[in-house]
C-alpha cells in the first residue's frame, strides 16, 4: 500500500503537531463564524433607517442622494459625478433636484453648506486637475472681454474717429 502524501511529511505522528494543526482548524472556523456574525451586524446597522435619518439631517435622503450630495460637497462637476455613478447627465439632475427638494436648498453653493454641515464627503471621487495646461490660451469671460476692450488704456472710452 502506498502512503498518503500527508503521511510522508515529517512529523505527522507527532501529537504535538497534530494538536497545534487540530488547534489551528478549530481558530480558523472560529474566525470565520466571527468574521459572519460581524458582516450581519454590520449590514443590519447600515441598512437602519436611523442611520440614513442621521446621516441626512432628517432630509430622508436616498443613499444615492447622499452619495450625490457628498460628491456635490467634496467639488465635484455634475460630469465628474454622472461619470462616477454610472448615470446619465438629465437622470443625475434629477437626483440632484430631489436631493435639493428635500434638504430645502436652491442652488450648489447651499448644497456644498449643507454637506459640509452635515459631514458629507466623496472621498474616493476622483478630482479633476483644474490647473491651466501650458502653452493653451485662456479665455477670458465674455464680460470682461467687453470692458477692458471697451476702454483705452487712459481710461477714456474711444470712439470712431479715435480709434
Amino acid at each position: 500500500m502506498n502512503p498518503l502524501p500527508h503521511q510522508a511529511v515529517p512529523g505527522y505522528d507527532d501529537p504535538e503537531v497534530a494538536a497545534a494543526a487540530a488547534e489551528l482548524v478549530e481558530a480558523l472556523a472560529a474566525f470565520g463564524a466571527a468574521r459572519e456574525r460581524l458582516h450581519d451586524a454590520v449590514q443590519d446597522a447600515t441598512d437602519h433607517p436611523a442611520l440614513h435619518s442621521l446621516l441626512s439631517g432628517g432630509a430622508d435622503l436616498t443613499a444615492r442622494e447622499l452619495d450625490i450630495i457628498g460628491a456635490i460637497g467634496s467639488g465635484a462637476t455634475n460630469d465628474d459625478i454622472a461619470r462616477h455613478f454610472f448615470l446619465g447627465i438629465n437622470s443625475l439632475k434629477t437626483y440632484v433636484r430631489q436631493a435639493y427638494r428635500k434638504i430645502h436648498v436652491r442652488s450648489r453653493s447651499e448644497a456644498v453648506r449643507w454637506a459640509i454641515d452635515h459631514g458629507l464627503d466623496a472621498p474616493d471621487m476622483p478630482r479633476r486637475d483644474r490647473t491651466h495646461a501650458p502653452g493653451k490660451r485662456l479665455r477670458r469671460p465674455p464680460l470682461l472681454r467687453r470692458i477692458r476692450g471697451a476702454s483705452s488704456p487712459g481710461g477714456a472710452r474711444r470712439t470712431g474717429a479715435d480709434a
